[in-house]
């Protein structure tokens, strides 16, 4: 519990920032590598709209809805923000997709052998 100064007002609550930083965190996108993105970065990239949350990115993509998420990276690549998705589709394949992070445009899809 944080103790706040009487009086001391409430910064107000995002749920999707929080979102993507939990995920990034969850599924390995807060280990670092050159190209990738940490998770306080990444919470600073959401809330100053540099990038889409990830809830958003994906409810862009109608066959992204009810996947399971396996991995979830944020990278920067060549000056640009990408996410990369690993996912288990309903019909049991596994899927690789990286995201423009800014736009939602998916530039690579592959499915994993």
């Amino acid at each position: 519990m944080i103790d706040r100064a009487p009086g001391a007002a409430r910064r107000p609550r995002r749920a999707a920032p929080w979102l993507v930083l939990g995920l990034l965190g969850l599924f390995g996108g807060a280990a670092m590598a050159d190209d990738e993105v940490d998770h306080e970065v990444a919470f600073r990239l959401v809330r100053d709209g540099v990038i889409l949350p990830l809830e958003r990115l994906m409810a862009l993509h109608p066959s992204l809805q009810g996947v399971q998420l396996l991995e979830v990276e944020l990278e920067q690549h060549h000056g640009q923000y990408r996410y990369e998705l690993e996912f288990l589709a309903a019909d049991g394949q596994v899927w690789e997709w990286r995201l423009d992070a800014a736009t939602g445009t998916v530039l690579e899809r592959k499915q994993e052998d």
